[in-house]
């Protein structure tokens, strides 16, 4: 995974440190199945895009919420060839 200064932040990490790492080692356990079936869905053409709020784990043990917006990028065959996605920190405000 690649990761700008905004994302690393919110998985409380730097930009290096994050690098080289899949996003479900930052999901909250509790997360992972449904992001992987969301994504499974993407890459299948089940859907085109999806949303979500999600938790995140950071190193501390701490949890942050997310609101994920996800849609696939298609060559012009139509192949996968990446996700873009936005997180919009909703912070540890909500009830875990």
């Amino acid at each position: 995974m690649r990761a700008n200064r905004a994302i690393a932040d919110l998985f409380g990490r730097s930009p290096e440190d994050a690098v080289g790492h899949e996003i479900r080692e930052f999901t909250h356990p509790d997360e992972r199945d449904s992001s992987v079936n969301h994504l499974r869905q993407l890459a299948t053409g089940e859907i085109d895009q999806y949303r979500m709020e999600k938790r995140y784990l950071r190193p501390d043990g701490r949890v942050v919420w997310a609101e994920l917006s996800v849609s696939l990028v298609r060559d012009a065959e139509g192949n996968p060839v990446a996700a873009e996605w936005l997180e919009k920190l909703l912070g540890s405000r909500k009830a875990t």
